[in-house]
């Protein structure tokens, strides 16, 4: 812009930007200064240092040799934003103050802390602490221990069990609920503040941005401090400027490579990980991109949809190709993550609000920077509609639509013809002998093969798969899942069931999780086209996380009741296709004993 402007008036323009810090409560900001001085083509002839303050003189000349911009060097633009946010802070503060505790943990955030305030204040002011329970990570614990003596600072191990077992046994507090981890948080504050009050000087908050942005803290825990340099950063950059400090500033690697290559983790109960897709040196994260997208580029949740529909949502946030597919096998995954993350993001300002200072290092951050209002996520009407049409879009979708069919009745078809419209492709798999269903093995494969084609083989859209009845065998629904995605690694995999066998399921007590094998992680991991009809008793509360509802009309009930009619001699003309029913009388089958 500053180029164009100065060609546009054929005169010579002079920039002139701010430099220096700038405290404004909430947010503390790092301008970078260089000034730069355009001749009449618009192009650069002197720029001053990068954060250099004071008076520059230059004589213009016309003929003056053009300059090369200073380039952008990320990293370095980060480290010196952090060392003038720290230098500016205590420069304020009597000299015998200018010292700060910081909570160990050996994760990034904490190591990046600690080398930056090392570098600003000198080994001699920074005391770090390790408050670990009995379940940390170990490997973690001697990358804090690491980390001190690689900077040469004071450190110290305090472990906080008994002190979070008796306050939980005070408070009532059950053993690994959220209570008792927000417990754990809490208790390092305390102890933090009280290092900090006996040393007379101040403690650190260790936060990142995308842990600001979605609530991921504990109010008086690790949400305080004096100070939050990290709290404008995204995991990626954390990353960026760790290495950085290793490289340029300390020549070598005072942050132990264990910090970077360990899963970052809050440290509240064994085996514990941030639920986030975090960025690194080599790759952007995708929650790391989502905060940067709803904060500094006012993205909303229809942009995240209109992309992801387009298949453009990967390049627009420099994603590594492949990464939505890996993170979200489907398209309900993606959009169950985005209100997730969209309700978090507004849940937590509540936090924020409360939260120390935050050094701005981007277009747009949380505090004076980001005006924000105490209210509840809105889905727009316009959301509800791309949300709509993603969901019912059946291209990249498959259908397995499994079953006895024995024999295959109109409600079966009437529902494979749906699923065929709904879905890209619809299998229908008839199940192999089954032990729990003896009926299956009553009716040879060669009649089940016959009545199944003659029930769906003409609908459009819709294929049989024949190879459980060729085979003898009975393929469950986990080994189902597997085999169809291996065929189709690049579709989205759903399982047709009836609403029945979804009842209880807010209790862990549906069928599918107390009978089918590995139903649990079934329940969990599969999705699901639950089938209901008007005369189930359904409940939203109990259907699986990952799930669609197909209302059907009221239709006959189990093949059972269908063969015990057969049997009797009783109509069943009106619930059987005409070719079906000819076949079963023709082959005598389910004891068809001629007509009355």
């Amino acid at each position: 812009m500053r180029r164009y402007l100065g060609y546009k008036l054929s005169s010579p323009l002079i920039y002139v930007n701010n430099s220096g810090v700038q405290n404004i409560g909430k947010n503390i900001i790092v301008f970078d200064g260089c000034s730069t001085v355009y001749n009449k083509n618009g192009l650069p002839i002197y720029e001053v240092p990068a954060h250099a303050s004071g008076s520059f003189d230059f004589v213009y000349d016309d003929n003056m040799a053009t300059i090369t911009e200073r380039a952008q060097e990320d990293d370095k633009e980060l480290f010196t934003a952090v060392k003038s946010c720290i230098e500016n802070f205590f420069s304020d503060v009597p000299l015998e103050n200018r010292k700060v505790v910081i909570g160990q943990s050996g994760g990034i955030d904490s190591g990046t802390t600690a080398a930056a305030y090392r570098h600003v204040l000198g080994k001699d002011s920074v005391v770090c602490i390790n408050m670990p329970m009995p379940e940390s990570n170990p490997v973690l614990q001697e990358a804090a221990k690491q980390t001190a003596e690689n900077l040469g600072v004071k450190y110290e191990v305090i472990s906080i069990g008994d002190l979070v077992a008796l306050e939980a046994k005070k408070m009532g507090v059950e053993i690994g609920s959220l209570s008792y981890e927000n417990l754990q948080s809490r208790t390092r504050m305390n102890i933090l503040a009280t290092r900090a009050q006996q040393i007379g000087g101040f403690f650190t908050a260790n936060f990142n941005k995308v842990e600001q942005a979605f609530g991921y803290g504990t109010l008086g825990g690790d949400m305080e401090g004096c100070l939050a340099i990290l709290g404008d950063m995204v995991k990626r950059e954390v990353y960026q400027l760790a290495d950085y400090m290793n490289r340029e500033v300390y020549g070598r690697q005072v942050i132990p490579q264990t910090s970077f290559d360990e899963a970052p983790t809050a440290d509240l109960k064994k085996d514990q990980k941030d639920p986030f897709d975090y960025g690194n040196i080599k790759r952007r994260g995708y929650h790391d991109e989502m905060v940067r997208g709803f904060t500094e580029f006012r993205r909303s949740p229809e942009w995240f949809v209109e992309m992801y529909a387009e298949e453009k949502l990967e390049s627009e946030l420099i994603l590594e190709p492949g990464t939505l597919r890996r993170l979200f096998p489907t398209s309900l995954h993606f959009l169950k993550d985005l209100e997730k993350h969209w309700k978090m993001f507004y849940g937590s300002y509540f936090k924020r609000i409360q939260a120390p200072p935050v050094l701005i290092v981007s277009r747009r951050t949380f505090g004076g920077d980001m005006r924000e209002s105490i209210l509840p996520a809105h889905f727009t009407k316009r959301y509800l509609e791309l949300k709509e049409k993603l969901l019912n879009d059946p291209s990249d979708k498959i259908v397995v639509y499994g079953g006895s069919f024995n024999p295959p009745a109109l409600h079966h078809c009437q529902i494979a013809k749906r699923l065929a419209q709904s879905f890209e492709k619809a299998f229908v798999v008839p199940c192999g002998d089954r032990e729990d269903k003896p009926s299956t093995g009553q009716t040879s494969a060669e009649d089940r093969k016959e009545l199944a084609k003659r029930a769906f083989g003409k609908i459009p859209g819709v294929k049989v798969d024949y190879w459980d009845l060729d085979n003898n065998y009975y393929s469950p629904a986990y080994l189902l899942d597997e085999v169809y995605k291996e065929k189709y690694p690049d579709k989205e995999i759903w399982h047709a069931i009836g609403g029945d066998l979804i009842i209880g399921g807010r209790n862990g007590k549906s069928q599918i999780q107390t009978i089918w094998k590995y139903g649990e992680k079934v329940w969990r991991n599969l999705n699901f086209v639950v089938i209901i009809r008007p005369e189930i008793e359904f409940s939203p509360e109990d259907l699986p996380p990952n799930s669609i509802v197909l209302s059907s009309d009221t239709l006959f009930g189990a093949s059972s009741m269908l063969r015990e009619r057969i049997a009797n001699g009783d109509e069943v003309e009106k619930i059987l296709l005409p070719e079906v029913w000819e076949y079963i009388k023709e082959k005598n089958l389910f004891g068809y004993k001629g007509e009355k």
